[in-house]
């Protein structure tokens, strides 16, 4: 395995879910197996409740592991500027935000890509 590599999963999923034990551990495993694979970056877009859930799953994870980094994409370029963003959103809750300058009309295809 070369550990030079930076490996990189982004996550996305449905708006509403019903959130179990079951499945919070299920992420827990699959993160910690892919931080144990050299996984350091976690994409997250922030709209709905997976990408909410898998944010507090791999924030949890931090703890233990403190090099892996939260990072959130963008759908605004204005809100690469602290005073741009939505208030929701907040600087402690990620290591980095980033735009990703797509090509599409639309802001939900970006969450696609």
């Amino acid at each position: 395995m070369n550990t030079s590599l930076i490996k990189t999963c982004s996550v996305s999923g449905h708006s509403e879910i019903t959130i179990t034990k079951e499945l919070e551990e299920k992420l827990n495993a699959t993160f910690t197996q892919l931080i144990n694979e050299g996984c350091a970056e976690f994409l997250f877009g922030g709209f709905g409740m997976f990408d909410d859930l898998c944010h507090k799953v791999v924030s949890e994870l931090k703890l233990t592991y403190p090099n892996i980094k939260r990072v959130f994409c963008l759908s605004d370029p204005r809100h690469l500027r602290i005073n741009k963003r939505p208030k929701w959103l907040k600087s402690e809750d990620y290591e980095e935000f980033v735009y990703l300058d797509l090509q599409f009309d639309w802001w939900y295809k970006r969450i696609y890509y």
